[in-house]
């Protein structure tokens, strides 16, 4: 790993599969972060109704 160029490259690839890992893993996030505010805005409305 003294080789600045094997390093990069080592580097890049590595970069591109966690970049593809990070991807999945925020898009899953994302979606339930989504399903966790669609669950609050209807449990509060409910709520904001009931007063």
């Amino acid at each position: 790993m003294d080789d600045p160029k094997i390093a990069a490259r080592a580097f890049s690839r590595f970069s591109s599969e966690e970049r593809i890992k990070a991807r999945k893993w925020g898009a899953i996030m994302l979606q339930q972060m989504g399903e966790y505010l669609k669950i609050h805005y209807i449990f509060s409305s409910i709520c904001y109704f009931l007063i």
